[in-house]
Formats: structure tokens, sequence, C-alpha cells
């Protein structure tokens, strides 16, 4: 069979591509998702087996306990409930603070204050849209902190709910977002599966609205299908609620060689595939020159919140259920051998001889009662036989106070973070130091926390960009407002948690600003008015209050005699300084003349000396010239004197060859 191949433009307009895929494709790649989802989570087996047991002790789960005899001692110490419930207590006024949650930071210059008006609006807008519109965020988020407290891993999934029409952010536990443990990020990840569990009247709702493929076999009565077990409550999911796996993906379905991200719906049972849909917008799509895809953005559903990152550098983090769990286990088991110990101790136990005489059967005699038997003391003395039993180890009951306190110590549940035995008149500032040590631990976590609301609300902002209408009415504390989506595009704008990371409880924000106030007398007014804004903030009082009891300034109100003395000494030293200002501007004028005269100086020399090089170099070349010519006429008056002596020896020798040819005359002469 060839491959089915699907262009870009049709993948971007469909809202199901399952569609457009025939069902050989469809049932191939339905296959393959529900097969990456069993790997995925056979890899975290071992931590879903460490957080059942943690969220059973957690919960207080003690169940009946048949050892050492039936009805044993089972009680269930609140280590690690204790230590999540004070988390949640301190972190959660942290995230919502006077009815807020979102604020709006402006990136880059505002010189118009334009960025400004459009960020009180997005501010205004989301703390309502999740505080007031939404009736999920804020109870998910109740959940979220204890949750995440024993699991160490928590979610929350941001996205556009097609069959309601609205954005959700909902709180998802580790067991229902499947992800393979070893991966870094969630962006490296091969699948991302989120576990549905719907109704039959659930998924034949969406077929109808036309969200997912009609298919038969989906809504068909499946005597095969077996109950899904869930991890923490160890109850079981009927086939009247079915898992329903949503795989956040990469398929090739263009058949360019490139994997492009989707969400496939997928019905785990039958493994049909309900519903694909691309993760990715249209604008965060890349080609090259030649129209070939070379990267796509995709949309990011998920934010993980961690309590403590892995130690071992897997995905899930840690909490207080692995943290504590073995501390937790051993103080159980320390309180149940003391009690099983007493009980032994006050309920008596041993054995009666064969030849003691009495009434077969229990005998039990309440307090104060006097039974009669037909023997004598005697025989009773020796017919029964105690056990003997000590009395609960001290021992024990002290190594029970050592593994407490270290389970108290690791968790930072100190009665100063709880509220508890404080030093009388102790000073602001020691308070502020023994909280702020005994919540070093906490302020990591408050800030990935804030990191992870950072993104959600980062994901919402992308939301409202696409799905809101042009204009939206919103209700305020006390008005109607008006929000547009074009308020949602600018991209110099950033929505981060009105948290704040450096403070991880309201005790500590009152401490450190009492330990302000203590310097209060000396500051000037104006930074009074900030110090006692701060102080009161700390205490959580509302704006509209604070605005009553410190009232913006009057610009034409005069001054008060306080403001006139320090305007008085601003002007003394503004005088001061512009006084020292222009001895230092006539000191560097006097530097610059200074300055400009010795380069004067430096330059005249120069001159001279290159003058005087000159000169040199001029009587050198003059010397030289005059040893040429000496060099020349030396050589012209030894050529004329050569010459001289040649025509004299010539001389001679002409006088001698006539003498020779006289001689030579007279000789032939002669000889005639």
């Amino acid at each position: 069979m060839a491959k089915q191949k699907l262009d870009i433009v049709a993948i971007v307009s469909s809202n199901n591509i399952a569609e457009l895929l025939d069902e050989d494709k469809l049932n191939l790649i339905g296959s393959d998702c529900v097969e990456q989802f069993e790997d995925d989570f056979a890899s975290c087996d071992e931590y879903f087996k460490t957080i059942k047991d943690a969220m059973k002790i957690a919960k207080q789960l003690a169940g009946e306990k048949t050892t050492p005899w039936p009805g044993a001692s089972n009680v269930m110490y609140p280590l690690i409930a204790t230590a999540c419930m004070s988390f949640a207590a301190r972190t959660y006024p942290e995230i919502v603070r006077n009815g807020r949650v979102v604020q709006t930071a402006v990136l880059g210059s505002d010189p118009t204050g334009e960025k400004e008006q459009r960020a009180k609006r997005i501010t205004d807008h989301m703390n309502a849209q999740l505080l007031v519109e939404d009736s999920e965020w804020e109870s998910d988020m109740d959940r979220l902190l204890p949750c995440l407290a024993v699991l160490g891993t928590v979610y929350k999934k941001t996205f556009w709910d097609e069959y309601y029409r609205k954005n959700r952010s909902i709180m998802c536990q580790p067991d229902e977002v499947i992800v393979n443990n070893n991966i870094r990020s969630l962006e490296t990840a091969k699948q991302i599966t989120h576990i549905l569990y719907m109704t039959r009247n659930d998924i034949l709702a969406r077929i109808r609205c036309g969200m997912y493929c009609d298919i038969e076999e989906v809504l068909a009565d499946n005597e095969n299908v077996k109950p899904q077990k869930s991890i923490f409550d160890g109850g079981t999911h009927t086939p009247e609620n079915d898992q329903v796996l949503e795989c956040h993906c990469l398929l090739d379905l263009d058949d360019d060689g490139y994997d492009e991200p989707y969400i496939v719906t997928v019905h785990r049972a039958t493994q049909k595939v309900l519903r694909i849909y691309r993760r990715f917008d249209p604008e965060n799509v890349f080609a090259n020159d030649a129209g070939k895809i070379y990267r796509i953005d995709p949309c990011s559903y998920f934010t993980p919140f961690f309590f403590f990152r892995s130690p071992d550098g897997t995905w899930h983090g840690s909490g207080f259920g692995q943290l504590l769990l073995p501390i937790n286990a051993t103080i159980n088991a320390t309180i149940n051998q003391l009690i099983d110990s007493g009980t032994l101790t006050n309920l008596k136990t041993g054995f009666i001889s064969r030849d003691f005489k009495v009434k077969s059967g229990s005998n039990f005699s309440t307090p104060g009662e006097l039974k009669k038997v037909d023997i004598s003391s005697e025989a009773l003395q020796k017919g029964i036989m105690m056990l003997p039993v000590g009395e609960p180890s001290s021992v024990l009951f002290q190594l029970l106070g050592v593994m407490i306190d270290a389970g108290r110590e690791l968790a930072s549940v100190s009665e100063v973070l709880q509220g508890q035995a404080l030093p009388q008149n102790a000073p602001a500032t020691t308070t502020l130091a023994l909280i702020e040590q005994g919540q070093v631990a906490f302020k990591a976590i408050q800030k990935r926390i804030y990191a992870s609301l950072k993104s959600e609300f980062g994901k919402l902002y992308r939301l409202n960009r696409l799905y809101l209408d042009d204009y939206v009415e919103y209700k305020d504390v006390l008005q109607t407002l008006i929000i547009s989506r074009e308020d949602y595009t600018d991209q110099d704008l950033s929505v981060i948690p009105v948290a704040d990371p450096t403070m991880s409880s309201d005790a500590q924000r009152l401490a450190r600003a009492q330990a302000m106030l203590q310097i209060l007398p000396m500051v000037p007014p104006a930074g009074g008015q900030i110090i006692l804004r701060q102080w009161l903030e700390a205490l959580s009082t509302p704006d509209a209050l604070i605005e009553a009891i410190l009232p913006p300034p009057d610009p034409n109100a005069p001054p008060s005699p306080e403001q006139m003395q320090v305007m008085m000494e601003q002007q003394k030293a503004q005088a001061a300084v512009a006084e020292l200002q222009m001895n230092m501007h006539l000191k560097a004028q006097e530097l610059d003349l200074k300055s400009k005269q010795t380069d004067l100086n430096a330059a005249q020399v120069k001159a001279q000396i290159d003058e005087a090089n000159a000169r040199i170099q001029k009587m050198f070349m003059d010397a030289m010239l005059e040893k040429e010519k000496l060099q020349a006429q030396y050589q012209v008056d030894s050529m004329d004197h050569s010459i001289k002596a040649i025509e004299a020896a010539a001389k001679v020798a002409s006088v001698e060859n006539e003498k020779i040819a006289a001689e030579t005359k007279r000789k032939v002469d002669s000889i005639e």
C-alpha cells in the first residue's frame, strides 16, 4: 500500500486530521502510541510504588493489623501529613496575596506610559479570569500544594478546551501524566501521555460535537476491557470509565522526513484513534528557501511542579513522601511496639495447669471484684503461671524521640515556623533570623514553584491572544472593565506571579517589616511612608484601607516644617555639590591648559631636534659630495700623470727606434 501523504496546509486547517487518514494508517498510529505509553509507564514503576506507600501513610490509611496478634496496635504517626500541611499552609498565602495571583512586568522603555496602562489591564483581567471566572484554578492550586509535598512532582495542564469553549488550567497527578522517567525535560520527551478517564457519555458528546471520530468499537460494550487500577487508592475504574490516552508525540504525516508535533487521542482498550490535532502554531513553522521545513516550535501544554529534584537525575522529583517514608515507617513500628508492650503488661497472659480445678471458659473480673473459688490459695497459686513481661522499653522510647526529631528537622517543621515557643521580648531581627534559618530549604522550593507559575501564566497569556474575543467585559471588585484581545499581542509584556520567591511565609515578611519599623525615626517622612506601607502590606491589609491610612500626598499642600528642613538641607547639599563641581571644573581646565602647554613645548623641542637632524644630514651629504669630488679629481690627476709618463716613454722609445733604424741602415749600407 502506498504511503498516504498530507500537505502542511491541510494539516494546519484541519480540526481532526484523523478524518483525512485511512484506517490502516490510524491503526498503526494508535498501536504505536499505546505501546510507547506502556513503555513509559513501566519506566516509572519504582517511583509509583514509593509514592503509593507514602500516600498511604500521608492519608493515615492504617487498616487492620494481624501481627503479632489480631487487633494489634497499628498507629500511624502523622509526620508526613504534618509536614505537608505545614508546607501548604505557608505557601498558599504567598501564591494568592490580597486577591491577586498575577502581575505584569513591562519590558523595554515606555516613554508614553502606554505599556504600563496595558500591563495594568492585563493584570486585572488575568486575576479576575483565574480567581473569579475560573472555578477550577484556585481549588486545583489548593489541592496541588499538599500533593506536591507528598509526591514530589505534580503537573498543570493549560489548554483551550474545545468542548467547553474556554481556557482551562487543571492539576494532574503524576499517575495521570505519563512520561519516561529517564528524560531530561518535557521538550525532549518522545511522548507525553495524559490519561483521561471518560464515561461513554463523555465520548459520545465529543463525537457529536465533531471533536472525535465516530467509531463503533469505542462505544460498544467490550467484555475484554479490564478494569484499570488506580495507583493511590487501590480501587478500580469500571469499563464505564474508559481510559482515553491523549498522546503528545511526533509524527511525519506529510511524508517529508521531518516529524511534526501532534496530539493523538487514542481509546486505550481498542487502540482506536479518536482525534489527531496539530501541536504547533502556523507562525512557528520555519522552512528554508526550497520550502523544506527544518524546525517547528511545539506548543507546550504541561507545566511540571517539582518539590525537590531527584538526586539520581531521573525526571520525577522527590517529596516528603519519599524523604520521610523510612523515618515515618520506623516511628510507626516503634510506637506500635511500645503500645503492644504496654498491652501485654496490662493484660497478663500465661498458662493454667491441667490439675487446676476451675470452671472452664474465660473468667474476667471487673476492677474491685473478688470471685470465690473452690480450691485452696496454695493450689490456686501453683495452678496458674503468668508469663514474665517487662515494662515498655525506655530505650525504645528514647529512640522514638530521636526519630521524631530527625523527621521534624528534615521536614523543617520547627516551633518558630509553627508560631509556637519563642523567647519573650525577642527582637524582630532575632525572630527574622530564626525564620530565615528554618526556611532555607523552602526558599529553593518556593523559587521552583515561582518559575512553574510563571510558565503557566505564560501559557494562559498565549491562549488569551489566540482565543479571547475582540472585546471582553469582566468584573472587578467595584466595577466592570473591558479588555481587548489586542492587549495580549504586545511581546514587551511578561506575566509573572505576584508571589515573592524570596519570601516564603507571612511570618518572614512581617518580621522584616517590623525590623524596618525600628529605623522609622531615623528616616525622612517620604521614606517613613514607604516603610509603613510595607508593614501594612505584610499584615495583609486591603489596598483600599492602606490608601485610607496612607493617602497620597497633596501636590498643592504646603510643605511641613520637617520637609522644609529637609529641603534646606538638600539645597545646602546641592550648593556644596555645585561648588565642588565648579572647583573640580576649574581644576580640570587648569590641568588641561598645563597639558596643552606641555604639548606645545614638546612640539617645539621636537621641531628643534628635527631641524638639527636636518642640518646634520645636510652636512653629511655635503661631506659625501666633497669626498666624491676629491676622489674624482684624484682619479683625473692620476690619469694625466700616467699619460705624460706614457708620452715620455713613447718619445724615448721613438728615439731608440730611430737610433736602431739608423744603426741598421748604416750596417746595411756598410754591407753593400
